[in-house]
């Protein structure tokens, strides 16, 4: 009779072998080739060959980008009168607003509002055509500069969990808008198989002494459909990122 141990040892190797069969390299942003155009400012990419085509899978984000609100904002101001002088002026609205604890003075909050995107490109060059499988895009709006978060945990991670010759491609993200650092921040696990998104989303983990704050998540129908070591895998990595460092 095989022994736990045993049959977790013979589990990860199939594991390392059915991924080992995809070689990946890792791109600067130098090294993509120029048919494989992305928004904002280049995170990770990787390449890797198999039967279809070279392939490209390309991370990126935007910098804080100002919303309309914002712009409005910048110019919303209210005349006041010197009731000495009888001079008039126009001064910029201002409110109180608590960030992390503290009260900060902030001309009207929606001049702090910004907006920043996350995308992920999946590219497919088989020599007589350049093709864009599918684009990946989340963001969050509507935010102080002060108090958004929107960052890539890792690069794209490409796996063959099942065996069929055909990629599983994997990302994990961190996103929200929170004034205090102990509120958790939404998780996203995305895989794409066979060209089809499936994704876990939640919260980070925070503590605070013996607190414990956030860490539900929820799998949608895509991923529950998956093949059991493709779930395997995205549970064990969920489980690597979902406490906040």
């Amino acid at each position: 009779m095989k022994t736990v141990k045993a049959i977790l040892a013979a589990a990860c190797a199939i594991c390392i072998s059915a991924s080992a069969e995809i070689k990946v390299t890792d791109l600067t942003k130098a090294e993509i080739p120029e048919q494989a155009q992305y928004k904002g400012d280049f995170v990770a990419a990787v390449t890797w060959k198999d039967k279809d085509g070279i392939h490209y899978v390309i991370e990126s984000e935007t910098p804080m980008l100002m919303t309309k609100e914002a712009r409005a904002a910048m110019n919303d101001y209210r005349i006041v009168e010197n009731t000495i002088t009888g001079e008039k002026d126009s001064i910029a609205n201002y409110e109180l607003v608590e960030n992390n604890g503290k009260i900060d003075t902030l001309r009207n909050l929606e001049a702090d509002y910004r907006v920043k995107g996350l995308f992920t490109y999946h590219y497919v060059n088989n020599k007589k055509n350049w093709n864009l499988e599918w684009k990946n895009m989340d963001n969050v709006n509507q935010c102080s500069y002060k108090n958004l978060t929107a960052n890539y945990l890792t690069k794209p991670i490409i796996t063959d969990l099942d065996n069929d010759k055909k990629a599983e491609i994997w990302f994990v993200y961190v996103l929200g808008c929170r004034q205090y650092h102990l509120t958790p921040l939404g998780i996203r696990e995305v895989v794409y198989v066979n060209g089809e998104r499936a994704t876990v989303r939640g919260l980070q983990i925070t503590r605070s002494g013996d607190k414990t704050y956030g860490g539900e998540s929820k799998a949608d129908e895509k991923f529950m459909g998956l093949p059991q070591v493709i779930k395997e895998y995205g549970k064990n990595l969920w489980l690597k990122h979902v406490n906040q460092e």
